[in-house]
């Protein structure tokens, strides 16, 4: 018996491969893994207890900032208020032996339309399309079966909309973002879905945008996956004797950017790992070692006993606080600013458009479109959530 769950999908259709390899247990998980559970418990709180409070901590010890909060009340408030499966399992059987695990963040069959809809809650930064998006695709089927199983019928009209919702990086099409098709066209998918997954088990490895969320990839055991890294980390220290027009340089450096954003993630989280086991075991990383790290000193005794015993001046003389910290204690504005400066230290690289080199130029304030913080509560609303 082989389970697959449906958020593995994309990988697993890309690298029938991969699955070979045990998944990441929950203290191998990246700290975007855990940042995006997180996302997930503040929308569920949503959705399921609106009048509620929300912990300044999720259940796996993240702690919940304005932004997450905002998020998740921009996209519960997309959801309706009553016949809503929410975190709905709805499991199914691709063939005899492989079974498709599927958790639904949003399940809604709307009557009038003769539409099932079918959310997705995506908290990263890389984009993802529904379009063909085959957790998506596992979820309506999941959807589509466990309703079918509980009475309701469906005419070949019925229309599937699948949607993505993912907040934070750009899109031109606004973070909602939909997939709609005809219940006779999910069939077709459906049977294409199957007919891929029918060749597992296999052992055939690809490398791709989908090794980011592999667990072999994560752990360094996946050869091909080694052997691809090698090969980028080989090409990328070469030196070249061409000048790259500005152009290139600037997408250049998009690229390295990431890459070393990416990589700095991959060595904290391999920095974790050989932490833990040299905990366990000294000899268990054999040419590192863990090497106690310590504070600066600070004193364990009171000021007027250390006076008394030393007769020295131990007090350090008394100093203005920042400015900052003057605007926050009610010192006038204006006292702050004729009485100030900002001294050039230096410059820094940064990304900055056409558009916004232009206001900024011109002293044009940006845009007056940022979401307004959100608070730990939401305004009870009539609700019946189904769940």
């Amino acid at each position: 018996m082989i389970r697959l769950h449906a958020s593995a999908l994309p990988r697993i259709l890309a690298c029938l491969g991969s699955t070979q390899f045990p998944p990441l247990s929950r203290e191998q998980q990246t700290d975007s893994a855990r940042e995006g559970d997180a996302a997930h418990w503040v929308v569920e709180c949503y959705l399921r207890a609106p009048q509620d409070p929300i912990a300044d901590t999720a259940p796996n010890g993240v702690p919940i900032d304005d932004d997450m909060l905002a998020h998740a009340q921009a996209y519960a408030d997309l959801i309706p208020t009553f016949g809503v499966y929410t975190e709905w399992s709805c499991d199914w059987y691709a063939t005899r032996d492989i079974e498709i695990a599927v958790r639904a963040d949003a399940v809604w069959y709307d009557e009038p339309s003769n539409t099932l809809h079918v959310r997705d809650y995506k908290y990263g930064y890389r984009i993802v399309n529904p379009e063909g998006n085959s957790q998506l695709l596992a979820g309506a089927i999941g959807a589509l079966r466990k309703l079918a199983a509980a009475g309701r019928t469906f005419i070949p009209d019925t229309i599937i909309d699948m949607g993505i919702y993912q907040p934070r990086p750009y899109h031109p099409d606004g973070p909602a973002r939909h997939w709609r098709v005809t219940l006779q066209q999910i069939v077709a998918l459906h049977d294409a879905m199957v007919a891929e997954l029918a060749k597992l088990p296999a052992d055939t490895l690809a490398t791709g945008d989908h090794c980011e969320h592999c667990p072999a990839a994560v752990m360094g055991t996946c050869p091909a996956y080694l052997l691809a890294v090698n090969n980028a980390v080989d090409v990328a220290t070469r030196g070249s004797s061409i000048e790259l027009p500005l152009p290139a340089i600037g997408r250049d450096l998009i690229v390295l950017e990431r890459a070393a954003a990416m990589l700095k993630q991959r060595l904290d989280f391999a920095k974790d790992i050989a932490k833990r086991a040299l905990t366990a075991d000294v000899a268990a990383l054999p040419g590192w070692a863990l090497e106690p790290q310590h504070s600066n000193k600070a004193w364990t005794i009171e000021p007027e006993a250390l006076q008394a015993l030393t007769n020295a001046d131990i007090y350090a003389p008394r100093k203005l606080v920042t400015p900052a910290e003057a605007l926050r204690r009610g010192i006038p504005e204006d006292v702050v600013s004729a009485n100030t400066k900002r001294t050039l230290t230096g410059h820094k690289l940064v990304r900055m458009s056409a558009d916004e080199r232009a206001r900024k130029a011109m002293k044009i304030a940006p845009p007056a479109d940022e979401p307004a913080k959100a608070k730990r509560t939401r305004k009870p609303k009539a609700t019946d959530k189904t769940t």
